[in-house]
């Protein structure tokens, strides 16, 4: 039988998958309870990320990118709790299949694995693997997976407060440091320009760390020399 499923019908129709809530001002999160060896959509109803698994043993699954969709997987190595997932696209992501990989049961940490998700648009989304249930070994197209979901709405790869804005004097966040990045911490320490709160966080690299306060000609400095290739001052 063919499950294909959305997170947010989900949300609203179904008790098996709790609704979702927000960890902080981009990331929603909720829980996929007794989801099938099949296929799912995560996501805010907006934009969404194709996920899928497949039973492999007792307690292990593989999980899935799918090439026509755009959707890769990766596993994210040595993560047990979402908050260290600062920037997912870090990952080896792969449009096949990678695993198997653990529940909560088989898992060293006695935690659950963490699955990451990113569709072509660059939208992400992580699993916890919590549960894999398998009740009939003969008959694994009624096994199950449990576990909690998170979905970060912006288009980033952040998945924690440090991660979402961190100090690393990309002020202009254009993915890179460059001398554009020191002009405008510069312009900021002096009253010059504006910068929202990512940006003065990111623009804030030399300790101590105070965003919007603590912003210095020290910080423009500190960021021209990670521009021009020397020796980092960064925190």
């Amino acid at each position: 039988m063919n499950r294909l499923l959305s997170i947010s019908v989900l949300t609203l129709a179904f008790p098996l998958a709790v609704g979702s809530s927000p960890v902080h001002a981009e990331v929603i999160t909720g829980v996929a309870d007794g989801w099938y060896d099949t296929d799912l959509w995560i996501g805010d109803g907006v934009n969404e990320v194709y996920v899928s698994w497949s039973i492999c043993t007792y307690d292990k699954g593989w999980f899935y990118g799918y090439d026509k969709l755009g959707t890769e997987v990766a596993f994210a190595t040595g993560v047990t709790s979402i908050d260290q997932i600062a920037d997912a696209s870090i990952y080896e992501f792969i449009a096949g299949h990678i695993g198997p990989y653990c529940d909560a049961d088989c898992a060293p940490d006695g935690i659950g694995e963490f699955i990451v998700w990113r569709n072509s648009d660059g939208y992400y989304a992580v699993l916890r693997v919590e549960d894999i249930f398998l009740e009939d070994v003969d008959d694994p197209q009624f096994a199950t997976l449990s576990g909690t979901w998170w979905f970060q709405t912006d288009g980033t790869p952040y998945f924690s407060d440090t991660g979402e804005c961190p100090h690393d004097g990309d002020v202009d966040e254009d993915g890179q440091v460059t001398q554009n990045d020191a002009r405008l911490a510069m312009q900021f320490s002096r009253g010059q320009i504006e910068l929202n709160d990512c940006q003065q966080n990111r623009a804030d690299v030399v300790e101590p760390v105070d965003p919007g306060s603590n912003i210095t000609t020290a910080d423009a400095v500190c960021i021209s020399r990670k521009a021009r290739g020397r020796m980092s001052c960064f925190l």
